[in-house]
């Protein structure tokens, strides 16, 4: 995935905590200036037909689609966190500190105690220690659970948008249901292509307006979506969602299985793994994102001490 003109990878590098100077028409004005850049070239057709245009993800972790919006509002409803004061990931758990040090100890970075702060423009910065000039957190500051959850369930590989070429109908509905699901009452609007055109649609999460836009202008259209080659990763990603939806498994169990199944099918190189421990529900659940490496999230219970993924850490690409 080497698409310097993809637009999740020109969102990855736009800088995480945005110089007024730089936008001084505000974040929209950013997000449709890379919107502006995006390639139409065709995607690469995966089974069950997924389109890797809508993910999160950044460095090691995934940015949104919203992401230059998502770091203007309350720190509480953001859905990323600049870990370490550079590297952006995605929040997982709601608890930023908690999921920066996974971050760090994913990749093998020394850390002290890690602390909170709202980082002057709305968003959250993560860093080791005390730093003056930025606002702490506090221990109990949690970001939005359903919102994270709510960007997780539209760009997700096996049930989300990404997995298949979703008309603006079928997408809206999509966004509804999954928002009713986490107790979100957001309204829905749809941008239509202004050429007219029939496109894939996709879905972006705009945090500090509330809303769920469905884009009908960015994503491929059905013919370059249905002639687009299969990826490696894609029978990886069908094996484990059948694994984790026929069997009700605990974190414990889900964590080894997820690590096994992506070496089995070669892939363990560009996969990452997030394990968000959740009591609430009897079973592990699944959710993958793609830009860049494989991003798996499972949230679950534990019956036992969850093992560390074994997978290396993703190589650095380019897009």
């Amino acid at each position: 995935m080497r698409r310097t003109s993809d637009p999740i990878h020109l969102i990855r590098t736009a800088n995480p905590v945005p110089d007024p100077d730089r936008m001084p028409d505000g974040p929209e004005t950013l997000m449709e200036e890379i919107l502006g850049m995006t390639s139409t070239q065709p995607q690469r057709r995966k089974r069950r037909r997924r389109v890797p245009i809508l993910v999160l993800a950044l460095v090691g972790t995934v940015i949104g689609t919203a992401a230059a919006a998502s770091l203007f509002i309350n720190p509480g409803e953001t859905t990323r966190i600049a870990c370490g004061g550079e590297n952006i990931i995605s929040a997982r758990s709601g608890d930023p500190v908690a999921d920066c040090a996974a971050e760090l100890d994913r990749l093998g970075i020394e850390h002290g105690e890690l602390i909170a702060y709202a980082n002057g423009n709305g968003g959250v910065t993560v860093v080791d220690g005390e730093t003056p000039g930025l606002t702490p957190l506090g221990d109990d500051f949690r970001q939005d659970l359903a919102v994270i959850r709510l960007s997780e369930m539209l760009n997700d590989h096996v049930d989300g948008l990404d997995s298949g070429c979703y008309n603006a109908a079928d997408a809206v509905n999509l966004a509804r249901s999954s928002m009713k699901v986490l107790g979100l009452d957001w309204p829905v609007t749809t941008r239509e292509a202004t050429s007219g055109d029939t496109r894939c649609a996709v879905g972006f999460v705009v945090e500090d307006e509330h809303r769920v836009i469905i884009a009908m202008d960015v994503g491929p259209s059905p013919d370059e979506y249905a002639a687009a080659e299969e990826p490696p990763y894609t029978p990886f990603i069908d094996q484990l969602a059948q694994v984790v939806s026929d069997d009700c498994l605990s974190l414990d169990e889900a964590v080894p299985m997820a690590d096994q199944l992506a070496i089995d099918n070669g892939v363990g190189y560009m996969t990452e793994l997030s394990v968000v421990e959740d009591s609430t529900i009897d079973c592990s659940t699944v959710s993958v994102e793609v830009g860049g490496a494989v991003f798996v999230v499972l949230r679950g219970p534990a019956n036992g001490p969850i093992p560390a993924s074994v997978l290396p850490t993703p190589l650095p690409t380019d897009g």
